[in-house]
């Protein structure tokens, strides 16, 4: 079984970071430019006889980890923030 590809996720997640939607409430919400992410997000979830067992907002938060732990964001105790190669932004 292969890896899904995050590619494109992760690309926006990282755009709507940098475009000042910085906290998990702001990249859940389904307003504004949101729901390109929200959309991105549905192939990812896991559905088990028909309900969604693993929804957008759960998909958003595991790319946030994982993005986090490959270093390219952090997280200051309030917002999340882009890291470039040499540091912080």
């Amino acid at each position: 079984m292969s890896k899904p590809d995050y590619t494109a996720f992760d690309a926006e997640l990282l755009r709507l970071i940098a475009a000042g939607r910085n906290r998990m409430a702001l990249l859940d919400s389904r307003h504004g430019d949101n729901q390109g992410l929200r959309d991105l997000a549905l192939p990812h979830c896991k559905v088990i006889n028909g309900r969604r067992v693993i929804d957008p907002w759960q998909i958003i938060d595991r790319r946030l980890q994982a993005l986090r732990k490959s270093g390219k964001i952090r997280h200051d105790g309030k917002v999340w923030e882009i890291v470039e190669k040499g540091g912080a932004v």
